[in-house]
């Protein structure tokens, strides 16, 4: 198998370098390309910036889910387990659409199931929260709603608690219960 592999890749060499050649003009002549235009425009419509999320999680809620067996962990997130459970996260948002993206997710697991929640998004403009649940299809996991002391509430959606549950074959966390409050802050 490895020789059949290292001669695909030699005769792949040999055409590409054959039409490579025979592409080529007989004299060789650079033109200077001017990418400033280009260069300005993409730098007028870059509005991202950067920052941090912080999810503080529901007491209630995470007393219901451990006494389940059901832990969570933080995915790409630093946790901080003192009054409270947090992730923080590492963000970036785009202030002219009210985004603001996550980088890295939550990891619940319990009696040999897991459910890994990545890709969420926070849209203000829809007041949700989207993402994956175990690298399946994009839903509305969270509806944004109730602001606290600690920030914004999550409360899950119809979609996110049924994902949830089907992902970690329980069927605890019901639809409006609140994951936990969101605070972000953009530099």
């Amino acid at each position: 198998m490895r020789t059949k592999l290292f001669q695909g890749l030699v005769g792949a060499a040999a055409v590409a370098a054959v039409l490579g050649a025979g592409a080529a003009p007989a004299y060789a002549e650079t033109a200077a390309v001017d990418t400033s235009a280009v260069e300005a425009a993409a730098a007028g419509t870059y509005s991202q910036v950067v920052g941090t999320n912080t999810l503080t999680i529901d007491p209630t809620t995470a007393a219901g889910l451990s006494a389940l067996g059901i832990e969570h962990y933080g995915l790409f997130a630093t946790k901080t387990e003192a009054a409270l459970t947090t992730y923080q996260f590492k963000v970036v948002g785009d202030p002219s659409d009210g985004t603001v993206e996550l980088r890295g997710g939550i990891v619940f697991t319990g009696d040999c199931e897991y459910a890994v929640i990545t890709g969420l998004v926070i849209d203000s403009a829809t007041g949700t929260v989207s993402g994956r649940v175990n690298l399946g299809g994009r839903i509305d996991l969270f509806r944004l709603g109730g602001t606290t002391a600690q920030g914004v509430a999550w409360h899950f959606t119809g979609a996110g608690a049924t994902a949830l549950n089907d992902a970690l074959g329980v069927a605890a966390v019901r639809t409006s219960r609140i994951l936990g409050y969101d605070a972000t802050v953009l530099a």
